[in-house]
């Protein structure tokens, strides 16, 4: 799992990333999960300054989240689905 530690970084993930869906790709799905909680912890709910205030919500970037553990979940094989895949064993040649 990436670690953003800045929001500009996480900013950056999550752009460079969003497109995972329309590649396919696991592993923008998995940098842009990670930009994605980075960005739940970094966010402030509310900012100002002298021009501007602004607020956002959390909730946009969950359900953002949300998508993206199922786009995992469904392409990222669960670890009962490899251990069944390597524990087949062949009886025919073994005897007693």
């Amino acid at each position: 799992m990436a670690t953003y530690t800045t929001l500009d970084a996480a900013r950056t993930a999550y752009l460079a990333n969003a497109d995972y869906a329309d590649d396919a790709d696991l592993d923008k799905a998995k940098a842009f999960r990670s930009a994605c909680r980075a960005l739940l912890l970094l966010l402030p709910a509310e900012s100002a300054n002298e021009a501007h205030s602004g607020r956002w919500s959390p909730q946009l970037i969950k359900d953002e989240l949300t998508a993206v553990d199922r786009f995992i979940g469904q392409r990222e094989p669960s670890v009962a689905d490899a251990v069944s895949r390597h524990m087949v064993v062949n009886f025919e040649d073994s005897r007693l």
